[in-house]
């Protein structure tokens, strides 16, 4: 993912547009990470959500634990034109720290 054409989001209907006009819907893993957290998603596969990785969420659950973490969505504004959009989501204070090293 090239860092360099990726747009940031806090904001809750900015997200939900982008994902919706994306075919995604919210999703959180199974599994933990090293934290002891459950990662929360954004699942792309057509309705695959409820596989072996992750399970279909609210959205009002997705962006309660979104804002409890406190992260920004980094996505592709032209999502639309790939198979699978490229985002990731970072804790905002991970991302002032990687601009403060640019």
């Amino acid at each position: 993912m090239n860092t360099d054409e990726l747009l940031a989001t806090t904001d809750h209907k900015t997200i939900l547009e982008w994902t919706r006009a994306n075919q995604g819907i919210p999703v959180m893993m199974k599994s933990k990470n090293a934290a002891g957290q459950k990662e929360i998603a954004i699942d792309f596969s057509a309705g695959s959500a409820n596989g072996d990785d992750s399970i279909a969420v609210t959205w009002e659950e997705w962006l309660r634990i979104f804002d409890k973490r406190k992260l920004v969505l980094m996505y592709n504004a032209h999502a639309g034109d790939e198979s699978r959009p490229d985002y990731r989501l970072e804790s905002k204070q991970e991302l002032v720290s990687s601009i403060g090293r640019r």
